[in-house]
């Protein structure tokens, strides 16, 4: 049988993604690896969806989004302390999130102040995943606004110079 081209619809980038296959059923389940950069002006991350069969249409849904290894390297500098977790998170939708936040300080700081601005990163981010549905877990992370709120909330231990979220996907 003769490939085609399909158009997949991305759920959180809302566009369009033009996929290779014999028919629209065998593209189901498939993953779509994305790069990103661009539409995040030029933090270097990417993205991977999976797709599902709607009414008919491909659907991308997102299942992971990460900084690319080089970039997230280069943030924490000489002089600064990188402060790095990871943990599960279960969504209000049921699913099972993996979550890698990366902080990064100032200056160097005791391993006591690392301990505690870990702990309240973890906190905050488990508080916002069990409020949040999956959709708008991702498209808050991709759009750096669950970054801003745990800044603010974090700089009253010790002030960041970085707060990404190093990746974060579907658990099986």
């Amino acid at each position: 049988m003769k490939l085609k081209f399909f158009n997949v619809k991305l759920e959180i980038l809302e566009k369009e993604v033009p996929i290779l296959a014999e028919s629209i059923e065998n593209l189901n389940g498939k993953t779509i690896l994305l790069d990103i950069t661009r539409e995040l002006k030029g933090k270097a991350s990417e993205a991977k969806f999976k797709v599902t069969i709607e009414n008919g249409q491909p659907i991308g849904k997102i299942v992971y989004f990460g900084l690319n290894q080089n970039f997230a390297r280069r943030l924490v500098r000489i002089g600064t302390n990188g402060i790095e977790d990871s943990f599960v998170a279960i969504s209000k939708d049921n699913v099972k999130l993996r979550i890698k936040p990366l902080l990064v300080t100032r200056k160097k700081v005791p391993r006591s102040i690392r301990k505690k601005i870990r702990e309240n990163a973890r906190k905050i981010l488990e508080d916002f995943v069990k409020k949040n549905e999956k959709k708008e877990i991702f498209d808050s992370v991709i759009n750096y606004v669950i970054q801003k709120e745990m800044v603010k909330q974090i700089k009253k231990i010790y002030p960041l110079s970085v707060c990404e979220i190093r990746r974060i996907y579907v658990e099986r």
